[in-house]
């Protein structure tokens, strides 16, 4: 559970990363350094199962999160002044 203002802060989610859109919010908070923390108490109970929309999409949510991650380091890189890790071409 978050706060709007707090998902917002760091950017919100994104639907350029179908199937990762928690994958990229988490890492591009991360660069952004946004304080997230865990909390202990268990809120929901999450059923695993066969049918899941993750596990029908798996291959696409991995391409979406590589993409993300990909994605939130060259911003972070790009922020500190750095070169790319990108090709040229």
């Amino acid at each position: 559970m978050m706060r709007a203002a707090a998902i917002n802060s760091i950017g919100g989610y994104a639907d350029r990363y179908p199937h990762a859109e928690d994958h990229d919010l988490f890492s591009g908070g991360y660069y952004k350094q946004a304080a997230l923390t865990m909390s202990p108490e268990i809120l929901l109970k999450y059923r695993f199962h066969s049918e899941k929309v993750s596990v029908q999409n798996l291959s696409h949510q991995e391409t979406s999160a590589a993409r993300a991650e990909r994605d939130n380091v060259e911003a972070e890189r790009r922020r500190l002044g750095k070169p790319s890790l990108r090709p040229c071409g």
